[in-house]
């Protein structure tokens, strides 16, 4: 049944967390995504719920998948919580432009295999007269963009030494 408000029977707007555009070659096709908690699939509301999305995506020939908790490796959920909120240049909108282009210069120019951040963002800080921690958020911005080809199946911690997924330099 679909899912209505309790006193007014007024449905509910049944939402899919993503619809993904794929690419092949240069054919475009779509697959909707929905993302749940392990724990929730306890409940059979929820899967009744589910059941819904599944069947109005399948009446569209669009894909269906549902991801849980249990689906992501725990280094890549690690990974993406290290640098998530870091993605978006408002993150850094305490820092100065100046700074954060210098910084960010500075991180490319010595970032490599191996680069251990506490060591390179410590010394970075340092330069740049600033206080203890502020080029890790930087640091954290380029990597969470891309800038660095990063192995995210390996742990990227302040501590850990950077993998990266091809040669570098």
């Amino acid at each position: 049944q679909h899912p209505a408000v309790h006193k007014t029977g007024c449905p509910i707007v049944v939402t899919t967390d993503q619809l993904i555009t794929v690419r092949n070659g240069i054919s475009l096709s779509w697959e909707a995504w929905s993302v749940k908690y392990l724990s929730d699939l306890t409940n059979p509301r929820t899967l009744d719920k589910l059941e819904i999305e599944r069947r109005y995506w399948r009446r569209r020939n669009i894909p269906w998948r549902l991801f849980t908790d249990g689906d992501i490796p725990p280094v890549l959920f690690a990974n993406y919580q290290f640098l998530h909120r870091y993605r978006d240049k408002d993150s850094l909108g305490h820092l100065t432009p100046a700074f954060i282009t210098e910084a960010s210069n500075i991180l490319r120019a010595e970032v490599g295999p191996n680069t251990v951040l506490a060591e390179l963002c410590t010394d970075c800080d340092r330069l740049c007269c600033q206080k203890p921690g502020t080029t890790l958020q930087v640091a954290r911005h380029l990597m969470a963009n891309g800038t660095w080809p990063l192995d995210l199946r390996k742990p990227i911690t302040p501590r850990t030494p950077l993998v990266f997924k091809t040669s570098y330099h």
